[in-house]
């Protein structure tokens, strides 16, 4: 199996990425373009959900609800609340998941 980076679609799906902070992303509301900094954004705070992850040690591809996505050597699969697969870097992994030690 080998191993091929993330499109720049898959990573902003898997991600939100965004290529270049200073041009905002074009978005189509209907027919219409739409700069999202023109939206009423709110805070909002991702449920806390129990989700399963293993450390995939060699470069990997996975079919997700989005399509084969890729991940590379140290990266996670996780294995989200409806049983759904998908990769996530691992820099990203570490800055939004906490493991849990069970006693």
């Amino acid at each position: 199996m080998s191993g091929r980076p993330l499109s720049n679609k898959q990573r902003e799906q898997l991600v939100g990425y965004q290529r270049d902070r200073q041009q905002p992303s074009q978005l189509m509301i209907g027919n219409a373009s739409t700069n999202p900094d023109d939206l009423d954004w709110r805070g909002v705070r991702k449920r806390p959900a129990e989700v399963h992850a293993t450390r995939i040690d060699e470069p990997f591809s996975v079919q997700t609800l989005e399509g084969v996505m890729t991940g590379k050597a140290g990266d996670f699969l996780i294995r989200g609340i409806d049983g759904e697969l998908y990769p996530c870097d691992a820099d990203i992994f570490k800055r939004t998941y906490d493991i849990i030690v069970y006693d």
